[in-house]
């Protein structure tokens, strides 16, 4: 029994970080995102156009751009429409030609299926919205890039309960990173680690587990690390490769629940955890230590640490392998025969 129930987590294992949310028995919802970017003005060399879909199916998708110049004729405008599968999905047009400054476009169409006779497209997978062309130039993000480094070790309950390497990524050239997303996608990498974290303003942050007091991640020292800005259909705009030493020695330590960072005093006080104690169960997060929450504009659903040497199934089989140990710790001895 203890054994299937092992394989089970081990296979459940492959479901929470597939990045597929859906039952198998129903069809995928179709809904379309908020397109980027939103209804307004965009310059005539605006460079894409980004719509969120479901992810997976056959189902016919058509997006189609749009141009009236003045009082002349509906014209379409050359384009190329690419769909990406990710969790969620996104569909991309990107035009081929410029735009006319003054003219009036829209995007228009739909991304997912149709209705139930299957004649019509589905309400909620269609997509209009217009725009207006006005002077100007597109600016997406762009260098100079910077990377800055530290390492941050958790604590919880006295004990220590993780460390992890954290990177954050200035962009400091163009527009702001977090105005181009879903279309521009940062990410960083450490060693055979990579995410695509969330942007903030200017800048993106990303942790990754560091292997200090017998922990399971990054081997502590010299470590490559990479930024990049990439777009939604995988091109490499700018990139920056560094090499940074991650020392457990230098680390800050914040705690687990409030997130404040410890005095000296507390820190001295920091013991390493017992065997017996089970396994903390905490995700390798890519947005801070504490939560990895889930990304909207990356692939996983939360799952973003990709690696070549760990699996989830590895940490699930860890975390049976301590439950057993601790309730063996707590069962009650047998009760020794009376004499007679």
């Amino acid at each position: 029994m203890r054994l299937a129930a092992v394989v089970f987590l081990v296979q459940l294992s492959g479901v929470l970080c597939s990045g597929v949310a859906h039952a198998e028995s129903g069809p995928i919802p179709c809904v379309a995102g908020v397109p980027w970017p939103a209804a307004g003005s965009i310059p005539a060399d605006q460079p894409a156009f980004v719509v969120r879909a479901p992810r997976g199916g056959e189902s016919p998708l058509i997006l189609e751009l749009w141009q009236t110049v003045g009082d002349g004729a509906e014209t379409l405008v050359p384009s190329e429409l690419a769909r990406v599968f990710e969790a969620p999905g996104f569909v991309v047009v990107t035009p081929s030609e410029p735009f006319t400054v003054g003219a009036r476009v829209e995007l228009r169409g739909y991304v997912c299926g149709t209705d139930r006779l299957g004649s019509e497209p589905n309400p909620a997978g269609v997509v209009q919205v217009a725009y207006d062309v006005v002077e100007g130039e597109a600016t997406p993000p762009a260098p100079p890039l910077r990377i800055e480094t530290g390492v941050v070790g958790i604590a919880e309950e006295g004990f220590y309960a993780g460390f992890y390497a954290e990177v954050t990524m200035h962009v400091e050239g163009g527009g702001l990173l977090l105005d181009w997303a879903p279309w521009i996608v940062p990410v960083i990498s450490v060693g055979d680690l990579s995410a695509s974290p969330r942007p903030n303003g200017r800048r993106v942050d990303a942790s990754f587990p560091l292997a200090c007091r017998g922990g399971y991640g990054l081997t502590p020292g010299s470590q490559l690390v990479v930024g990049a800005l990439t777009t939604r259909t995988g091109d490499t705009l700018h990139e920056l490769r560094e090499a940074h030493v991650f020392a457990c020695d230098d680390a800050r330590f914040v705690d687990s629940v409030t997130g404040e960072e410890l005095s000296a005093e507390e820190v001295a006080r920091l013991r390493p955890r017992p065997m017996d104690a089970g396994v903390p169960e905490r995700d390798a997060s890519t947005s801070g230590p504490f939560d990895a929450g889930v990304d909207e504009v990356i692939d996983g659903g939360g799952c973003h640490v990709a690696s070549a040497r760990a699996s989830s199934a590895t940490w699930l089989l860890a975390m049976v392998w301590g439950w057993r140990r601790r309730r063996r710790r707590h069962e009650a001895p047998p009760t020794p025969p009376r004499a007679r």
